[in-house]
């Protein structure tokens, strides 16, 4: 049975006469149940069958949640130039790509949140045998959660975070920013990363115009899935990528914002959509709709 398209659906999901889409470069803001991800895909499809057979279009795909990146993968198995990653795997291919650039090794490995955890926790204890400080006012979950904040900032000098008091003891700060150096080097003699750190190191690569170009020409469209949940750092790496001239969708759903405890903030996909030419909206509840 042939789906049958809301009018906003198909104005999205229309090609030109040749083999471009109707708005080359346009932002999605969707409701729930408007049917953003079967429009996004169908666009996919679409856009594959009105190019040449001969030359099919690579295309890149990203979400971000492991679920959503695996249900687009799903619907996408038949479209074999079609690349469909997770935010953090494809900055991963990034890095592996191109992280020598910045001394990385290109074999690594991604530390889950526990690891991580146990092994800030380690550093945290051989930095406090060599200098005790109070921890009477402030707890050992408290210098994480300073540390992780200058990480999450993606604010880098020569590739050591800016350490800003921010109202903070200097001590603090201070005690912070050796646990963090600590942290960095067993992570390192590991050759192990942190999701951030890959989102650091991919944003830092993708300054090179060397390789953002590399990028540009390898995909012929960038498509992006549930981007209410970027962050500032991830928007410029989805920004470099597609660069100002590349095919780019971009749908979010401004309202499952659910990442905002990893630096997601909503107001970055609302400024974001601001900078594209065409700002569409999906606000028939498809779900609900008998057809």
């Amino acid at each position: 049975m042939t789906r049958q398209w809301t009018p906003e659906q198909k104005e999205l999901i229309e090609m030109t006469d040749g083999s471009l889409p109707v708005f080359p470069r346009v932002s999605v803001s969707a409701d729930a149940g408007s049917g953003k991800t079967s429009t996004l895909v169908e666009r996919i499809k679409k856009y594959v069958e009105a190019s040449p057979k001969d030359k099919p279009p690579r295309i890149l795909c990203v979400s971000f949640t492991e679920k959503s990146a695996a249900d687009l993968e799903s619907r996408l198995a038949a479209y074999s130039t079609c690349e469909v990653y997770t935010i953090h795997g494809y900055c991963a291919r990034v890095v592996q790509e191109f992280g020598a650039r910045l001394g990385l090794a290109p074999i690594f490995r991604v530390l889950d949140a526990e690891e991580e955890k146990t092994l800030y926790f380690e550093c945290f204890e051989n930095v406090f045998r060599r200098r005790p400080v109070s921890t009477e006012t402030h707890g050992p979950e408290t210098y994480y959660r300073l540390c992780q904040s200058f990480k999450d900032k993606g604010a880098r000098t020569g590739g050591v975070p800016i350490f800003d008091a921010n109202g903070e003891s200097e001590e603090l700060v201070s005690f912070a920013r050796e646990v963090f150096e600590e942290f960095s080097t067993a992570k390192r003699a590991m050759k192990a990363l942190e999701y951030s750190d890959l989102e650091i190191y991919a944003a830092e690569i993708l300054k090179s115009d060397e390789v953002a170009r590399t990028l540009q020409n390898r995909y012929q469209h960038v498509f992006i899935d549930e981007f209410q949940d970027t962050s500032e750092i991830q928007c410029e790496i989805a920004t470099r990528l597609s660069g100002s001239k590349g095919l780019l969708f971009v749908v979010g759903d401004e309202k499952q914002s659910i990442y905002r405890f990893r630096g997601a903030d909503v107001e970055v996909f609302r400024r974001f959509t601001k900078t594209l030419p065409a700002n569409k909206r999906l606000s028939v509840n498809y779900r609900s709709d008998p057809a």
